[in-house]
């Protein structure tokens, strides 16, 4: 199954097999995006999710700390090194 990413303001966009991390979609769509220990914990790669938050992995409790911890509402954040992305489309904006 295919989907899809969007990163604004560069108005990058490609097509991704589903299951790939939001960190390396941004990267196939030639969109470099600030990380750290890709380990889900520090919150450097924290994305404004734009549009399409249904069409990747629920919020964990771990990931929603870190958000909160960065000042980051988990609602309109998520860390691109441990959110995949499982169909359709998303629209971030680069950190």
């Amino acid at each position: 199954m295919r989907a899809k990413i969007t990163v604004l303001p560069e108005n990058k966009q490609a097509e991704i097999d589903a299951g790939e991390y939001i960190l390396n979609a941004s990267d196939i769509a030639g969109v470099i995006l600030n990380s750290g220990c890709l380990k889900c914990s520090c919150g450097t790669c924290a994305v404004e999710i734009v549009s399409g938050g249904e069409n990747l992995e629920p919020l964990t409790n771990k990931e929603k700390a870190v958000l909160e911890k960065k000042g980051k509402n988990p609602q309109q954040y998520r860390l691109s090194c441990c959110v995949k992305i499982l169909k359709g489309e998303i629209v971030i904006k680069s950190n």
